[in-house]
């Protein structure tokens, strides 16, 4: 199933128009190939012929000629002129050749054919794999295999659309061996969830697939706790039934994180990393995210963490020259972590996870934390804002109540947030002024309030805002717009 993703499809039409190499990097689950099988199923519609090589199939130069004319004679179905061409070039194919050679072939038969594009999905797989084989083995492996196609591009003139989810792979793609290819690369796409909207359309086919019906808050709840992920959804999908409460999704997920699918898969996930990179995982799954209080815990955690990094796994935060954080990237396999024990650390509870990881709120946190300097916002009663950099930001539960989120500007000052994916009502905003009390009782000095909607406001609740801003009342309504602007300057991605 594919749904929008209609800027990362025009970005590699006009690559393609321009005759441009690109470049689109994502995590796993993110639906890297499913864009680019649709996307050459569309250009072959649209009568612009390329080819698409996974190179998870390919082990030898053999198997790269059999997979190139395998989509060649799917080109050959629609448009009759490329019959001749798949015959010639399948009768061609020598029983054994070398990786070299092959790629040549490729990449002359691809210049003679007008084929307009070549899409190499996972390419350091490839780059691996045929680096170690002759020719390439013994003389630059990998880096001879990527010197090579570089060659290749600028003697056919035929780009690539290099596609990888091993984010460290590319990272020793640039820094080690393969600079002279990144550098026939015009532009990087970065794959991130999907927009909430084609996540809806998501989770609405697959319940149309199977006659179920869910209301619109249980439609929501799928996509906050999945985080617009399409892998996260799919997976979750069959173990909904028609007339789920929001509640209900929650507790399913949970089941599947303490022992079902998602356990299963993000315990594959985590023993694929060296016991220290677990143990500085486990810790800023924990909230031990300050760089300082990490190395303090595990001797010589410091290249870990880079490392993390470039895998993508983590990402880091820097507050100024001595106060850097790091946050795991992946939510949901964040939430994995904290339900289990691992040594000094107990497992969170169900109801502690809800309001620390699941979904959209904890995102928020997240990005509010993240702005580095401060931003000027327009909110829906169109007032400009300053909002942020904050020192710290916390949810707070005690005998006073629960807030959302206390955003610290100082050790005195804060701004409040009440935060819902939903669309707030008048409820909402009398809850913020309920909570800007609560955190005022704790003797701080509450700067600004916010209520940050996703899925805007109901006319009633403008309505009681604006009454309270009128009475002097220092409130203000964020929209998706407003979201939007907060989560790119925090770099945190949202559905």
């Amino acid at each position: 199933m594919f749904v929008d993703r209609e800027e990362e499809l025009s970005a590699l039409r006009d690559a393609v128009i321009g005759g441009l190499s690109v470049m689109i990097l994502s995590l796993r689950g993110y639906g890297k190939s499913s864009i680019l099988k649709f996307f050459h199923e569309k250009s072959l519609e649209e009568n612009v012929v390329g080819v698409y090589i996974n190179c998870l199939r390919i082990y030898g130069g053999r198997d790269l000629l059999d997979i190139y004319a395998e989509n060649l004679k799917g080109a050959a179905s629609i448009f009759p002129q490329y019959r001749g061409v798949v015959q010639d070039f399948v009768a061609s194919i020598p029983r054994r050749v070398n990786s070299k050679k092959a790629l040549e072939l490729v990449f002359s038969l691809s210049s003679r054919s007008n084929i307009r594009f070549i899409i190499f999905d996972e390419i350091s797989t490839l780059l691996a794999r045929f680096g170690s084989k002759t020719p390439y083995r013994g003389h630059g492996g990998a880096k001879a295999v990527a010197e090579h196609i570089k060659g290749l591009l600028d003697t056919y003139n035929v780009p690539i659309i290099a596609a990888d989810t091993s984010l460290e792979s590319i990272y020793a793609l640039a820094r080690d061996y393969s600079a002279p290819l990144l550098k026939e690369i015009k532009r990087v796409i970065f794959l991130g969830p999907l927009s909430f909207s084609a996540s809806i359309d998501l989770v609405t086919n697959e319940l149309e697939s199977r006659s179920l019906i869910l209301d619109e808050r249980s439609v929501v709840k799928i996509v906050e706790v999945t985080y617009g992920v399409p892998l996260y959804i799919l997976m979750l999908m069959p173990l909904v039934r028609g007339g789920m409460s929001p509640e209900d999704i929650e507790k399913i997920l949970h089941d599947e994180l303490s022992k079902g699918i998602f356990n299963a898969y993000f315990k594959l996930l985590f023993e694929k990393f060296s016991p220290t990179e677990q143990e500085v995982l486990i810790h800023i799954s924990r909230k031990i995210s300050r760089a300082s209080d990490i190395t303090r815990r595990i001797p010589g955690a410091y290249p870990i963490l880079d490392t993390l990094v470039r895998k993508g796994v983590i990402r880091k935060i820097v507050k100024s020259k001595k106060e850097t954080h790091y946050v795991i990237m992946d939510k949901l396999f964040e939430a994995w972590l904290q339900i289990n024990e691992f040594g000094e650390y107990k497992k969170v509870s169900e109801q502690r996870l809800k309001v620390l990881s699941y979904g959209f709120e904890a995102l928020m946190r997240e990005a509010l934390f993240s702005i580095g300097k401060s931003i000027t916002i327009e909110d829906m009663t169109r007032r400009k804002v300053l909002i942020g950099p904050y020192k710290k930001v916390i949810r707070y539960e005690g005998a006073l109540g629960e807030v959302d989120a206390i955003a610290y500007l100082d050790k005195n000052t804060a701004d409040v947030f009440e935060i819902t994916i939903e669309k707030a009502d008048q409820e909402k905003i009398i809850q913020l002024v309920r909570k800007i009390t609560i955190v005022e009782n704790m003797g701080i000095n509450v700067k600004n309030g916010y209520v940050v909607a996703y899925g805007g406001f109901t006319k009633e609740a403008i309505k009681k805002a604006s009454q309270l801003i009128d009475g002097g009342a220092r409130i203000y309504l964020l929209d998706k717009t407003a979201i939007k602007i907060i989560a790119r300057e925090g770099g945190v991605r949202l559905p």
